[in-house]
């Protein structure tokens, strides 16, 4: 496991970084975004 993350270069501190990014954005857009147009389209 050791050779595999040091010949991708893995980053584990990056990885979680970036999923808890993901993770705001999206909410952000649910709330922002896609909740307003679901109440219009009704």
């Amino acid at each position: 496991m050791e050779a595999l993350i040091s010949t991708f270069h893995i980053d584990w501190h990056l990885i979680i970084a970036q999923a808890v990014n993901f993770v705001v954005v999206i909410v952000v857009l649910w709330y922002f975004a896609l909740r307003p147009i679901g109440k219009l389209m009704e």
